[in-house]
């Protein structure tokens, strides 16, 4: 097993304890794939605890069953996820595999998992064409594509931000790219129009002055940005010490989340609205049951919404599961199971798989970016509406 499990002491207890499943009915063996190490190795860790907490909510069962867990660190690379793939279901055998944090990551994946016929449920890559052209009847999401990421911002930034000369902000690969067009698609649909664009590269900028002399130059009547981790940092407290946070509004998608980046931006972030799929402040007795959960597993502080859709990872393999009694021996069953989930209730609200997509239908929420009770917080503001990927 990884030496990554190590990172989730509830994952070594659980494993543990499913490691003496007896016959007749073997452990259910499920690899998780995740990014583990480098700057977004806190991605990873909290889907795996989101995942986990669930688990552990369900006397470390799924579908009835005992499992095991086999989890191995992509490390945020292509080529090494294709070799922890096989290694997870050439060797290991696993059921289903579930995690997946990087969209190039869960490319380079798709013809594997397609031709080694083996479940694979992502829990947060969000590129558009594995839900389109390239979808696989392997392949799950419990979580979101970038297309819903961006659109969900759209009507309520032309109802609430402004209506013309907008300009969008986000690096340039295909997860910033697909995010904006989302945006654009859905504010234009609204009646808006787009100002102008700035991609500056992925991974290797760290001064934005260059761009944000583009928007200075340009004067938009707001902006909306998607940056990821450490980006999201700098991009945000550079937009403020340039002084345009003065004068052009700054929203978008996930750019003060999670925990760690909105503390390190501070007082550069203060009134940001940003979409998520879950908060804390949700008021159902799911999202009660993970909150006090986590805490008990994990400490206190706040669950971030990797660790949410985590969570919806591990459910709707469980509903799947339930649905067959736990009994995977037939995969086409199996495959059908998981993709007539249906509609159930989480931590994040109604969360719908379509059966065409094999894609969540779900809840988009508002946030924003405050000082409160001692500390920053991304705060609950309102529901901005359920969201699809239209497919093919």
């Amino acid at each position: 097993m990884a030496a990554a499990i190590m990172s989730v002491p509830a994952v070594d207890r659980l494993t543990s304890a499913a490691g003496a499943a007896t016959r007749p009915a073997r452990a259910l063996r499920i690899g998780q794939l995740l990014t583990l190490s480098g700057p977004l190795g806190s991605v990873g860790l909290d889907l795996q605890k989101g995942f986990v907490t669930y688990v552990r909510q369900n006397a470390s069962r799924l579908g009835g069953r005992k499992i095991q867990f086999f989890v191995e660190d992509d490390a945020g690379d292509p080529r090494t996820a294709l070799q922890k793939a096989e290694r997870l279901v050439s060797e290991r055998e696993v059921d289903v595999v579930t995690g997946v944090v990087l969209s190039n990551v869960a490319i380079a994946l798709r013809d594997f998992f397609h031709s080694a016929k083996v479940p694979l449920i992502i829990s947060n890559a969000a590129a558009d064409e594995l839900t389109r052209g390239e979808s696989s009847p392997y392949i799950f999401r419990a979580a979101y594509t970038n297309y819903m990421i961006g659109a969900s911002m759209g009507r309520w930034f032309y109802r609430n931000i402004a209506k013309n000369n907008v300009f969008t902000a986000a690096p340039n690969y295909s997860a910033g790219q697909e995010i904006v067009a989302g945006f654009i698609t859905a504010f234009e649909r609204a009646g808006g129009k787009i100002g102008g664009r700035v991609f500056p590269p992925f991974g290797t900028v760290s001064d934005y002055q260059p761009f944000l002399s583009q928007i200075q130059g340009e004067r938009p009547s707001a902006v909306f940005a998607f940056f990821p981790g450490a980006e999201a940092i700098r991009f945000v407290r550079q937009y403020s010490e340039f002084g345009l946070k003065r004068t052009i509004p700054l929203h978008g998608a996930f750019i003060t989340d999670p925990a760690p980046v909105l503390n390190a931006q501070g007082s550069a972030a203060q009134g940001i609205g940003s979409s998520a799929v879950w908060a804390a402040e949700l008021q159902n007795q799911r999202n009660a049951r993970f909150l006090a959960t986590y805490e008990r597993l994990y400490g206190k502080g706040e669950p971030s919404t990797f660790a949410a859709t985590g969570h919806n990872a591990a459910q709707l393999l469980d509903v799947a599961l339930r649905s067959i009694k736990g009994d995977t021996s037939n995969q086409a069953r199996f495959l059908r199971a998981l993709k007539n989930v249906g509609t159930f209730q989480t931590p994040s609200g109604i969360f719908t798989l379509d059966p065409k997509t094999q894609n969540p239908i779900r809840n988009f929420y508002l946030r924003q970016a405050r000082f409160e009770d001692g500390k920053w917080q991304n705060k609950l503001l309102s529901l901005l509406g359920s969201f699809r990927d239209p497919g093919r």
